[in-house]
This record gives structure tokens, sequence and C-alpha cells, in this order.
């Protein structure tokens, strides 16, 4: 059974003894003395690693172990890059080295509990009375611009709340948006964040600071907006912040959190009754939250739970994120034992600092991370190479993880990527990082991680030396010794970096992390490089990527046009490669970066994924890609008929996005991409996105070509247009999300649909309207969840019982004619589960009886429905063009 490659305390001593272990094996049996010297070598080092391997479950250790420990670690570091520099040597006539490992752990499922616990945060956490006093605040009547401020500690739920009042001011006002600060913020990122929400483009860097406030103002003059600041550090930031809010006498609105009682007054103006004082949650919300998250939404404690329960809630003293975080690391036990709970307790000991609760707090934390699995400590640790409050894709973390050797792999690094999942969920169960976007299915896109832990992260992080972070001036001159991984956080002039080159050595880096503007170093001074992430920097020249043999991890998110090598075959070991284009403020959707891929990317054995956006011409043989588990965007307006024949060889492909350049004639591929996509869907297709406009002949050919797509979980056919639903539709038994286009719906069509056994999001566009009522039956759609019908006429009925798992539903429609009301929906009130209903309805030739009819039919929703809605479900867009609408 193999192990972690990479770990946070040992480093790289395992990942270097299993490649001792290859150099021993047959390949290298001629060099007689090395064999000795390797296994000597090889011996020494195991038994250090074992050691290693105890002090790993030594909370604190005395300071002759750790600096033992620290040199052991380092020396391991070095010897591989060694080992290395010697496997992958021009002069060993290329010799390759296999490694064969096992995967000694199963895949991780998110405990349904913690969706719960994010997705009903009102209900868990004890903030409704908040957030219904808030509101009240906020919508007081006032046409001036009025600022309100959450103020508390760290932990007590200030964001939570925040986000919460957010989410139930939907349709209050014209635009909206809500962005973090961070203790050290970039006021031009912040204000290009905020752009963002408001659904604008990117200003480029060299705008200045008083042009985005411009930009802002100007969006903001003539609307009633609402913007939240959450986690403001200080009053500078906030002087700056606050002058791009225009006071336009509609109302607006503006929220800000803070730690510090002097800041949010700052930002009220000093208006002290416009400070709201977060406190800590009652003891009976206290223990609805911890009961919650250990037994399920109302469960209850057994009796021999309740005193040690007790006594460990006191040491949470009230704190959410302390409650929630011990918690979940009681769920995650194995055994629930009464012998568990009371090892928590005492483990948490007692607190005597100068703040007992904070104090308490990092006991909390600190020992959640002393008790997470030693396979998934160095992936917790890793998320500290991101900023404060910075958004994180999970499938950038789990790619990450990958290739920095943090996960146990099998034959290939297939598997890798599963068991990398399992541990993300992990993380996420135990609450050490904070889901933010979840899909329908409920599945975790983004996180976040808590301030709070990010200090513990960073702490745990420095001492181990997983990573070094460059965020001010003062930090650089701290710099020192040897850095395997390297994150920039703030802005970076070549001035600064050659300042950073004189203190430390680079040629050991494993990563580059680059999340902010500004030069890029010179990638040659990073020899050992695995990783190398760069964002929206000023030099575009990356020819020198090429020499870095070691690397498995390329990424690149930029505005910015960037020369790429002509040849990177020597990248052997590359296993993703993703170019990110950021929106661009002044440039229109048809905007697409300049990028000549190399000529030889087609003959990379380890890719596995290769993102890059805009149309791009492939090189011929794409088929050599036999492990791609990615291609998105495959271009078929500037690919080669050769190109397209050779998908069907990816039969390792799980994600494909298809998409079109330009018009071409159909006829003349339309065959061989039929026969690309059947074989592709009888192998591990999961995801299937197509942006390419066909003719609806075109499509209905393809009934009968995806029957055995057995894998297929996600299939978006936006643009391309059905007649009906086909029939094979009915047949993909593990999909779950749906967008389909089509000529017309009927009854027989919602049938194919309703029986689909794990369908949780489907999305219909309706070319012609509807010409006969829809009647959803309470047996159909069993797993429904989410629910966006377009479509010209809306005469669906739903009865008792319908679609019992909907949450939401999402309506476009005509409003002309619907003054006769038998063309609108009937039977709302018996969706039972719904949360949110959006109707977006187009006043095109429409009388005023007829918007009079729909507002009736909305209205009595908002009354009638058991839910209550309480703000408005619809709104009417006054389209000078039905075609422009529909």
């Amino acid at each position: 059974m193999a192990e972690v490659l990479v770990s946070s305390s040992a480093g790289a001593m395992r990942s270097l003894v299993t490649k001792l272990t290859i150099l021993l094996g047959t390949e290298y049996q001629k060099h007689k003395r090395m064999q000795k010297e390797v296994a000597l070598l090889k011996d020494e080092l195991s038994t250090m690693n074992a050691l290693l391997e105890m002090l790993e479950d030594i909370d604190e250790l005395d300071p002759l172990t750790r600096e033992w420990r620290n040199q052991v670690r380092e020396a391991a570091y070095d010897i591989e890059d060694c080992v290395n520099n010697f496997i992958h040597s021009p002069t060993k006539n290329e010799a390759k080295v296999g490694f064969i490992q096992e995967i000694i752990q199963s895949y991780v499922a998110i405990d349904p509990r913690v969706s719960a616990l994010y997705t009903d945060t009102i209900s868990l956490v004890g903030i409704k009375g908040h957030v219904e006093e808030l509101i009240k605040w906020l919508i007081d009547g006032n046409k001036k611009l009025k600022v309100v401020s959450i103020v508390g500690i760290g932990g007590i739920g200030k964001t939570t709340l925040a986000n919460q009042v957010y989410c139930k001011l939907d349709g209050q006002f014209d635009c909206k948006a809500i962005v973090s600060v961070s203790q050290k913020p970039d006021i031009k990122n912040l204000l290009n964040n905020i752009l963002l929400e408001f659904g604008e483009q990117w200003l480029s860097d060299s705008c200045d600071v008083r042009h985005h406030l411009n930009e802002i103002r100007k969006y903001l003059q003539s609307k009633r907006y609402f913007v939240i600041i959450d986690d403001l550090w200080d009053t500078s930031a906030w002087e700056v912040i606050k002058c791009a809010f225009p006071e336009n006498h509609h109302q607006s609105r503006v929220m800000t959190t803070t730690r510090i009682r002097s800041v949010a007054a700052a930002c009220c103006n000093y208006n002290y009754e416009d400070i709201y004082n977060m406190k800590a949650l009652t003891d009976q919300d206290a223990k609805r939250l911890f009961f919650n998250r250990i037994f399920g939404s109302g469960g209850t404690c057994p009796p021999h739970f309740k005193s040690v329960s007790t006594e460990i809630l006191k040491k949470c003293g009230g704190m959410p994120l302390a409650i929630i975080t011990i918690a979940s690391l009681l769920a995650s036990q194995p055994n629930n034992l009464k012998e568990q709970w009371e090892y928590i307790r005492n483990s948490l000991g007692t607190s005597h600092g100068e703040n007992p609760i904070l104090d308490g707090m990092r006991k909390i934390l600190n020992l959640s991370y002393t008790n997470l699995p030693h396979c998934i400590k160095a992936c917790f640790l890793y998320v500290g190479i991101y900023p404060e409050d910075f958004t994180i894709k999970k499938d950038d973390l789990i790619k990450l993880w990958v290739a920095e050797g943090f996960v146990r792999t099998a034959h290939n690094d297939h598997d890798a990527y599963c068991v990398a999942r399992g541990y993300f969920n992990e993380l996420i169960n135990r609450s050490m990082i904070q889901p933010i976007l979840l899909d329908h299915n409920d599945d975790v896109l983004t996180c976040r991680v808590h301030d709070m832990i990010l200090d513990l992260i960073i702490s745990k992080s420095t001492d181990e030396n997983l990573f070094t972070i460059v965020n001010d001036s003062k930090f650089m001159r701290r710099l020192c010794g040897k850095v395997r991984r390297l994150s920039f956080h703030s802005w970076i002039n070549m001035e600064k970096y050659n300042k950073i080159v004189a203190t430390i050595c680079l040629s050991q880096a494993r990563s580059l992390v680059m999340l902010s503007y500004g030069f890029i170093p010179n990638v040659l001074d990073f020899r050992s490089l695995q990783v190398l992430i760069l964002e929206n920097s000023d030099q575009q020249d990356l020819t020198g990527i090429c020499t870095l043999t070691q690397l498995r991890y390329f990424k690149i998110r930029t505005m910015e046009q960037f020369k790429l090598p002509s040849q990177i075959r020597g990248l052997q070991h590359l296993e993703t490669f993703e170019i990110e284009k950021v929106p661009h403020f002044g440039f229109n959707s048809l905007h697409h970066l300049d990028i000549i891929l190399p000529s030889d990317i087609i003959h990379l054995p380890r890719l596995l994924h290769l993102i890059i956006p805009d149309p791009k011409i492939m090189p011929d043989g794409i088929g050599n890609l036999k492990n791609l588990q990615t291609l998105k965007y495959f271009d078929l307006g500037t690919n080669s008929l050769h190109n397209i024949a050779s998908l069907q060889e990816l039969t390792n492909l799980k994600d494909l996005h298809l998409s079109c350049s330009r018009g071409s004639s159909f006829v003349g591929y339309k065959d061989v991409l039929f026969q690309s996509l059947a074989r592709l869907a009888d192998c591990n297709l999961k995801d299937l996105h197509i942006n390419h406009h066909l003719s609806t002949m075109c499509c209905d050919s393809l009934n009968g070509l995806f029957k055995s797509a057995h894998h297929l979980q996600r299939l978006f056919f936006s643009d391309w247009q059905f007649s009906r639903v086909p029939s094979w539709i009915g047949e993909l038994n593990v999909l779950h999300i749906l967008e389909l286009s089509l000529g017309k719906l009927l009854k027989d069509d919602i049938l194919i649909l309703a029986e689909m056994p794990s369908l949780a999001h489907l999305y219909l566009h309706v070319r012609s309207a509807a010409k006969e009522r829809i009647v959803i039956n309470g047996t159909t759609f069993i797993v429904l969840k989410h629910f966006k019908l377009i479509c010209k006429r809306i005469p669906l009925t739903f009865e008792a019982g319908a679609m019992s798992k909907l949450q939401i539903l999402e309506l476009e429609f005509n409003a002309r004619g619907m003054e006769r009301q038998m063309e609108l929906p009937f039977g709302i009130g018996h969706l039972s589960s719904l949360k949110q209903i959006h109707a977006s309805i187009s006043g095109f030739r429409a009388t005023l009886s007829d918007r009079t009819a729909v507002e009736f039919v909305f209205n009595n929703v908002m009354c009638i429905h058991p839910n209550h809605f309480k703000y408005e479900p619809y709104k009417f867009i006054d389209w000078d063009d039905e075609d422009e609408y529909m």
C-alpha cells in the first residue's frame, strides 16, 4: 500500500523513498556501485521517515526535536531534486521510471447534514430575528443613502448574517453587490469586483483608482442599489470605498461588517443608532446548532451526552464558528462514543488569555487540525496559498493537490482525482473550509476559508515551510533560506522581485503562484517548478516554460495577449494546461486572446486537462492524448475533420465542451462528429456542453446516439434545437442536469422528462407557443429541484404533490393575451418545497389587462403559497421586439 508522496511535516521524504526504491530496480542494476549507495541511503531515510510519521502525532515538539525535523525535511526536498535531475537527465538514454501505487482510502462523500447547515442557515444558527431586524433598518422609507454596519468579533457570524439579509432583499433593488475587503486590501481589485457583481466588465489595471470610482458612480447614479462591504479592518480603506457610492435619493443602502467598533462608527458617519452589535448565540440556539450538526436536523442528544456536551458548548462561548467546527469534528468520528466526546472536552483545556473566547477558539481550531487524517493535513494547509476572502474553485484545488503529490494514487492519476475529491469533501464535512456555491445536486463548486482558520493555516505552514507568502514589503524582508512554494498576494514589479531574489533561493521552489498583477519572474530561476499559476501579469512572454521539465500544473488567467513556446514536448509530466480569459473593460464579447498553441501539445502523454478559451486551431493528432479527461473548448469551426474524427479515441474523456467560432457547413462533418460523440458516450463521458446552432433536422438525427450513455450526468444542448424531446433522453438514468432547446413542447415530451430518476435541474427553451395545457401530476419529477422554462405561453398545471422537491421555479414568457388567463401557470401553490420563484415577463404588444392578469396570478401565489413569499417574484421587461426576447 502506497503512502502520500508529500506531506506537511515530512515534506518530500515519502516521495524520495519511493524514487530511491525505483532506482534500485532492474533498470539501474548495471550501476553496481550506485546500487549499494542508494540502498544504504534508502534504509537511512526510511528510518527517518518512520520517526517523522511518529512526530506528526505530537502536538507540541521541544525545540531540539523541531529543529531536527525541519532539517531532515529540507534535506529530503534537496535530495529529491537531485534524484529528479538524474532521472530526467538526457545523458541516461531517457530511461523511463514507472510508479505503481495503490489507493488506500476510499472516496468520501459530502455529509448531507453539511449542505443543510449552509443552505438553511437561519434555522440553524438562530439569526432569524437578526435578519428581520436589519431588514427593518434598511427598508425604512428614507430616500437618502443609508449605511448600516454590523460589528462583532471574528467567528460570531457577521458574514453569515449579511449574506442572509442580502438574499432576502432579492428583487428590492435595481442592482446589488457583495464583496470582501481583507486585512490588506487591493482597492483596485475590490472596486473591480464590485463592477463584476453589477454585471459590468473588469477595468484594466492601467486605470487609476479614481477612474474605477467614477465608473461605479456613473453606473449607480440613477439606480437604487444595495452593496455589502464585508470584513473592513480600518477606516482608510472605507474612506476610499465610500466614494464609489453616490447620494442619489433612491433609497439606496450600504452595509458593512467589521470587528472594530471605531471602523463601524466611521462607516455610519458616527450615527451610532446605525451600528448593529452582533452577540453570541443564546444557550438554546447554541445547543440547536451543535446537535443538528452532529445528529441531523431535528435530532436529539442522547441522555448520556448531555453533561459533556454542556461543558463543550461552554468552552465554545456561543461562537458559531467554534460550535460548527467542534461539532463537525465529533460528527466525523467513526464511532459515537462518550469517551471521544470527553477527549475533545479535555483537549480544549481552559482559557486564561486576555480574550478567553478567542483563546478558546484558537484551541478549538488547533484541535480540529490535529485530528485531521495525516493524508489530508498538507491538502488543508495548501489552501493558504490563496489570499484572504478568495473564492476557491474546487476543481482547481484538487488538481493542485494531485500535482503537488499530496494525494495517494493508483496505477495512474485518474483515481487520484477521485481520492482528492474525497479529501475535499472531508474538509467540508469537518467545516475546515466553507462551501460558497453549490450546484443543484448539492455538490460544492467553490469554497472559502474563514480568516481565523486562515491564520491557523499560515502559522502551521510557516512552521512546516510548506509555502511562503509575499504580501507586503515588510514580509519580504523576513524571507530567508530555501523556499519550497512561493505565493504572491500583492502587486509586484521588477525592483521588488529583485529584492526577493537577493534574500532567498528560488531554484528549489516547486510552486510559483502569482495571484496579483505585476511583473512575471523569470521562470528559469525556478528549475524544480511543478506548479505555475499566473494572474494578469504585465510581462507576457512565457516561452521559458518549455524548460520546466518537472511542471505538472500550468494555469494563466489574463486579459492581455501573451506568447507561449512553440514546442513543449519536454513537459512530459504536465497534467493541467489551462488558459482563462478575464473580461476586459472596453472590449465586446467577441474579443478573444490571440494565442498560438504549441505545435507539439498533442505529444504530452500525461495531459489530463486541456482548457483554452475562444476558438483555437488544435494541431492534428488530438487522438494521441489518450489520458485526457477534460477538453474545452474544442472548436468545430477551426479544427480539421481529422481532429473531429479523432475525438472518439479519447476514451477517458469525462468533460467535453464543443463550440463553433464561425458559420460552417454542418453537412461536411455531421456523421463524423456524431460517430465520435457516440463512442465517447459509450465510454466515460459525464459532461457534454454543445454551443453550436444546428438545424432541427440535424439535431433530430441524433436520436438513438446516446442510448448507451450510462455515465452522462450533465447535458447542455443550449443552441442545438430538437423538434421534440428525444425519446433517448429518458434512458439517461444518472443525468441530473439537462438543458434543451425545443421546437415545441407537448404532453408526451413532459412524460419522458418526468420519469427520469436523477433529474435535479431542467432548463427548457421552447421556440413555439404551447398549444395545449400540460398537466404535471403528483407522482413525477421526484428529485427535481430547479425548473426553468422559456416559452411564449406557459399553460402549465401543477397538481397536488407535483414536483415535491422543487425549490426554484424560473419562468420567462410573453404577457400578450394573458387577460384570458388560459395560458398562465396554475397550481404553483401545490409546489410544497418551493423557496424561490422568478418570472421575467415580456410586455411586447401586451395590453394593460394582460399585465393585470399576470400580476393577479403571481400576487395570488405570494398570498396563498404555504411558504409565504415576501418579495416580488416577477418583473416586466418591456422589449421593443419579441424576437430580441425569445
